[in-house]
């Protein structure tokens, strides 16, 4: 019992030392749910793990094609959401409104496509790549970049549509 007991006490130490916030500590042991093994569903978005972005991103959902407004958070679980994957809101034809956090850095291709309905973005500065064709089919689209000029990062048909884009954009 002392063992046991002891075990249990060293895993809820490694978990908090670690910072692990999905951590198990029971009769089976211990187990270290790293974010690497988290995807899920909140707030009718889908999250993934991104090792390569050290963060969450934001996949295609079955259940985003019914969104109207949606609000990116800047983290999830403790850890930043970086980016917006490929096909992430592909088709979602009611989406009206978009708040991408300062968190992202990546903007997946086809992200956005066919999002007619989306009539502005704001893409905040730290966004340092854009795949090619995000905003194919966004026809009522204007693209507002905090950056002054395109950065090295984002593709050369990352606005294959040729959407209107407004550089140096500074809100309100």
């Amino acid at each position: 019992m002392k063992k046991k007991l002891c075990f249990l006490l060293l895993g809820s130490i490694l978990c908090a030392l670690f910072g692990l916030t999905a951590c198990n500590v029971g009769d089976g042991g211990v187990t270290l749910n790293t974010p690497e093994a988290l995807q899920f569903t909140q707030d009718g978005l889908k999250y993934k793990w991104s090792a390569t972005q050290n963060g969450y991103e934001v996949t295609k959902s079955e259940e985003i094609s019914e969104l109207t407004q949606v609000t990116i958070p800047t983290q999830i679980n403790g850890y930043p959401v970086t980016g917006i994957g490929n096909d992430a809101f592909y088709g979602c034809n009611s989406l009206i409104d978009i708040t991408i956090p300062q968190s992202v850095k990546k903007i997946g291709s086809y992200a956005f496509w066919g999002c007619g309905s989306l009539t502005s973005i704001i893409i905040p500065y730290g966004v340092t790549s854009i795949e090619n064709d995000a905003f194919g089919g966004c026809s009522s689209l204007t693209i507002y970049c905090e950056a002054e000029k395109k950065p090295s990062g984002w593709r050369n048909l990352w606005n294959y549509s040729n959407r209107p884009v407004v550089w140096g954009y500074q809100a309100d």
